[in-house]
């Protein structure tokens, strides 16, 4: 069970009804069915539309940017179809089919892709998890780099993060997340500056680059007959020990399971390790932006957005403090 209790909350979401006509065609077209019913799926962490569509023999998945969002949907559902065009090259086969993208041409607009509906069958499986990672990342890529998108170059920059927090205002609100605020700015004052040096250390301690998800948890990976791992909206040519981190961490914050145990669990499932260096490196950057991020006020659209962030936060330093980087972090408030 996670930590945090589970919002019960679920996100705004707009129904497919509001979808423009000649975009329903174009999807109609692309699938090569008629549409005789729909449903709009309200899981997830962004405000992209993602939606269930029936024709009279299938369901098809669907989501992407819709006019409004201010966000980088645009953008991503852009790079995602990128990611499925490299693994139709690469003939990748065990994955939803994707159909492509319909819009209505404006770049502020509706812009949706389409792929096969994959319903969940099991529980998560971890292992499974980490062993349907590890074939990904043994594809050679030759994807753009991920470091020219803006939330990347930033989520691996050196700059604010555990910095951030030594400032005093952002000290006393990313101490309001534990029980005890004062004990949160002793253990700030003292590991932080650690927390800083393995943080200026991430281009050096960066890992091998290759094919690339940016957002693996457990919720994107999906146990049928085979594992599907899916929402490639941040994928590209990336380090990849931050996906086999970011697995990780996010099994330690819904499984409440420990960190050396996990590791173990994935080399047995085919996961081959960096050096520690960088598997510190990578936990500190994970830690250093979530703690400028868990503290904020629930986005009214999002409410599920900060329990996520806290939850990533609570269990890398948790792993950062078994790794003997830093000491053990005061019990956050539930």
């Amino acid at each position: 069970m996670p930590f945090f209790p589970e919002p019960s909350q679920i996100k705004s979401q707009v129904d497919f009804s509001v979808v423009p006509h000649p975009v329903q065609q174009q999807i109609e077209n692309k699938i090569g069915q008629k549409i005789i019913a729909s449903e709009t799926l309200k899981g997830g962490f962004g405000l992209a539309p993602a939606f269930k569509i029936d024709t009279a023999d299938k369901s098809y998945f669907i989501k992407g940017a819709f006019p409004g969002d201010q966000s980088h949907a645009t953008q991503n559902i852009r790079q995602e179809a990128a990611v499925y065009d490299f693994f139709a090259r690469q003939r990748i086969i065990d994955i939803p089919h994707f159909y492509g993208l319909a819009g209505d041409g404006d770049e502020d607009g509706w812009l949706l892709g389409i792929w096969d509906f994959i319903p969940h069958h099991t529980a998560p499986d971890p292992s499974r998890c980490f062993a349907r990672l590890s074939s990904f990342h043994a594809y050679a890529c030759d994807l753009p780099d991920v470091f020219s998108v803006p939330y990347f170059r930033e989520f691996f920059s050196v700059e604010r993060k555990w910095r951030r927090v030594f400032d005093q205002d952002i000290a006393l609100k990313f101490s309001s997340l534990f029980q005890d605020p004062s004990a949160a700015i002793t253990w700030t004052n003292h590991n932080v500056p650690a927390l800083i040096k393995q943080q200026d250390n991430i281009l050096k301690n960066i890992g091998k680059i290759g094919l690339f998800h940016g957002d693996c948890r457990l919720d994107n990976f999906i146990h049928r007959e085979k594992t599907f791992l899916i929402d490639w909206a941040n994928g590209g040519s990336g380090p990849q020990v931050f996906d086999q981190i970011l697995l990780l961490v996010h099994i330690m914050a819904m499984e409440d399971k420990d960190f050396f145990t996990l590791r173990r669990l994935a080399e047995n499932s085919g996961v081959i390790w960096p050096p520690v260096d960088h598997i510190i490196a990578h936990l500190t950057l994970i830690s250093g932006y979530f703690s400028c991020q868990a503290y904020r006020p629930v986005p009214a659209q999002l409410p599920r957005l900060r329990w996520m962030q806290k939850s990533i936060l609570r269990s890398s330093l948790q792993a950062l403090s078994q790794l003997e980087i830093t000491t053990p972090a005061p019990e956050f408030l539930s």
